[in-house]
């Protein structure tokens, strides 16, 4: 900009001062600078330059890792804060910054953007404490028909295994082509006792329903306990629990990965230094003489 000034010399407290907002933060901010004693000759031009060095832009990547896992897994959390600092003209704004992890199993040698298989992440759960009247669907409805595709908006998408207590127990999970039935199959060449979990899903890949199978060579009917109550009432109860397999020798070995975050990158920001933590889990030799 060109502005036709008077010739003088400027007195004391003589400044520019300049209103703008920056576009990486939308944040009002004043630049100034103090020009007294400055003199405007006739005839001659005073040039300033406008620069933005007093603003400063500073990334930041903050992770705090979880603690080690033992064998049976568990739930923990950790904490990432990414964003940047944009100081001067008066005004210190944040603005988040996003961020993405990637995984490495072998020492950081190859990382890759998918975590390990044992990784996993699982929705709440309730207590299981509570009986339903009357039962309920996936969408908190009553359930109307004992077939879950007949229900509204309960049309199944798809079936998959969600776990597994056994190598290859179950295998070719799906749904079937009426979108009916879950199937799947248990290999003759590597069936042995186990427990696994299929459940089918909608299209938006949320769990409607699930079924908790028991592989077992236990016969029903054999073995019974009968147990007799205050009231003299009698039940039958199982020799074994529901889920249960003999015991054999297998050593859980310890696992770990390392988990890189990383800011992703963005206009007008230099990214802050990666961060880096290793998620451990715990060697375990079980002892029991069973387990369900």
């Amino acid at each position: 900009m060109i502005f036709m000034m008077l010739p003088q010399t400027l007195p004391t407290g003589a400044q520019i001062e300049v209103k703008y907002t920056d576009v990486l933060t939308n944040t009002p901010r004043t630049l100034t600078t103090f020009i007294a004693g400055s003199i405007w000759t006739m005839g001659k031009t005073v040039t300033y330059r406008i620069s933005t060095s007093s603003i400063v832009m500073a990334s930041t990547l903050e992770v705090t890792g979880p603690e080690e896992y033992l064998y049976k897994g568990g739930r923990k959390t950790y904490t990432v804060k990414s964003y940047a600092s944009v100081s001067g003209g008066g005004s210190t704004t944040n603005v988040p910054i996003a961020w993405e992890a990637e995984f490495s199993e072998d020492g950081e040698v190859n990382w890759s953007a998918n975590s390990p298989a044992w990784l996993t992440d699982f929705s709440k759960e309730g207590s299981g404490n509570t009986v339903l009247t009357p039962f309920i669907n996936y969408l908190g409805n009553s359930i109307t028909d004992p077939y879950i595709y007949n229900d509204p908006d309960c049309r199944p998408y798809g079936c998959k295994l969600i776990w597994q207590g056994e190598k290859d127990l179950m295998t070719d999970v799906a749904l079937s082509a009426d979108q009916a039935y879950s199937e799947f199959s248990v290999n003759r060449t590597t069936i042995h006792q186990g427990n696994a979990v299929v459940a089918v899903y909608n299209s938006h890949n949320i769990v409607m329903w699930s079924w908790y199978i028991w592989v077992t060579d236990y016969k029903l009917g054999m073995g019974l306990k009968i147990i007799t109550n205050f009231q003299h009432h009698n039940y039958k109860l199982m020799p074994v629990n529901l889920g249960w397999c003999d015991v054999r020798e297998v050593i859980y070995a310890e696992r770990s990965v390392q988990v890189r975050f990383i800011q992703k990158p963005t206009a007008g920001y230099t990214p802050a230094a990666t961060k880096t933590f290793i998620l451990k889990q715990k060697e375990y030799k079980p002892k029991e003489v069973g387990n369900t």
